[in-house]
């Protein structure tokens, strides 16, 4: 069976573990205790009747992060304490997985954020995730700034346009120990008045309610969760959902998680797939291992196909007969096409994410 995935959190190596089909999940330590997570990653692993095993020397562990097997012991022995990994507790809350980290307080259910707009009827929603070379306090500066947006992002989505920039007003509406909320718009439509919220340390949303021109009250959520993944790294998950009809056909959650999974510009998974347009080069091909590697594989096989299509029209040119010349001609138009179509996914994932700032 697949291992689970491996995630990094404050930056405790972890990975997730479903224990049951309730998506029951439980965190445990991703190295095994046995030689740790240099030689043996538990996220590599394999799941053997419901236990997942060490790759290294075999330990087998439940759930709850208990060793319950060892090859080595002798026939009788008990399994040491320490042989356990450390795991956490994990709740799922509206299709987010939170994990209480701190063993010196017990878990409190009421921290968990709750997102009204998501708990809407009609409302779906589509999810990213990114990992960044940024520290944590950068990135959530960046994502409390909707000022940078018409500059920064300018016709990266369709509603970002530099000529847009204009001034902004913000109004306090609640603040805490925690964080705060207040209403921001724009002077040219004051009567959009999105929510902004952030709750310390990682949760920032941005809602706006509004009158569609059939007379309909929609609800547009931007949702960003951040988090510490390492110094000068960042984990973030991006929602945006709308009670709109949604553009993009549905798809099961198994099926788009594997889709983006393979899919070289690393899309949207959840409930729904798209790729995703405003991804970076620096972060897909410099900071990405399996990206890296689908340029690499992509190029192998773009000089693969180049060759053979060369071959296959030197062949035409040598060949007796107009029937094995047609059929040699065709063979080399269709690998240059598939070449052509490997240089085309190489640009998606590298020069297409890279563009310059217009003037206007």
């Amino acid at each position: 069976m697949t291992p689970p995935p491996p995630t990094t959190a404050l930056p405790r190596p972890s990975l997730l573990l479903a224990v049951s089909s309730a998506a029951l999940k439980i965190s445990s330590a991703a190295a095994s205790p046995a030689r740790g997570v240099r030689l043996a990653k538990l996220s590599e692993g394999q799941l053997v009747d419901g236990k997942l095993e060490c790759l290294y020397h075999g330990w087998q562990f439940d759930g709850e992060g208990k060793c319950v097997k060892i090859p080595q012991l002798p026939e009788g022995a008990k399994i040491p304490r320490n042989a356990c990994a450390r795991n956490y507790e994990v709740r799922d809350s509206q299709g987010v997985v939170w994990v209480w980290m701190s063993p010196a307080t017990p878990p409190d259910a009421k921290k968990l954020p709750w997102f009204e707009p998501y708990a809407r009827a009609g409302f779906t929603d589509l999810s990213t995730v990114h990992e960044l070379p940024y520290d944590h306090s950068i990135l959530l500066e960046n994502l409390m700034d909707p000022a940078h947006v018409p500059i920064s992002h300018d016709r990266t989505d369709w509603t970002a346009k530099r000529e847009d920039a204009q001034p902004l007003a913000f109004e306090v509406a609640e603040r805490t120990a925690r964080g705060f909320a207040g209403h921001w718009w724009r002077e040219r439509a004051p009567h959009l008045r999105n929510l902004l919220r952030f709750e310390a340390p990682c949760v920032l949303t941005n809602t706006l309610e509004f009158v569609d021109k059939d007379g309909r009250e929609q609800c547009f959520s931007a949702q960003f969760l951040c988090r510490p993944a390492g110094q000068g790294k960042s984990m973030l998950l991006v929602r945006v959902g709308s009670t709109a009809r949604a553009p993009l056909p549905r798809a099961p959650a198994g099926a788009a998680a594997g889709i983006s999974a393979s899919f070289p510009a690393k899309g949207g998974f959840g409930t729904q797939h798209a790729p995703n347009p405003t991804s970076r080069y620096f972060r897909h091909v410099v900071h990405c291992k399996g990206c890296r590697d689908s340029v690499n594989r992509y190029t192998a096989l773009k000089k693969a196909f180049v060759v053979l299509a060369a071959v296959a029209a030197a062949a035409a040119v040598l060949a007796a007969t107009r029937q094995w010349k047609a059929v040699l001609l065709g063979a080399a138009a269709v690998l240059a096409a598939a070449s052509y179509a490997c240089g085309s996914v190489v640009s998606l994932i590298t020069t297409n994410f890279i563009r310059t700032h217009r003037r206007l």
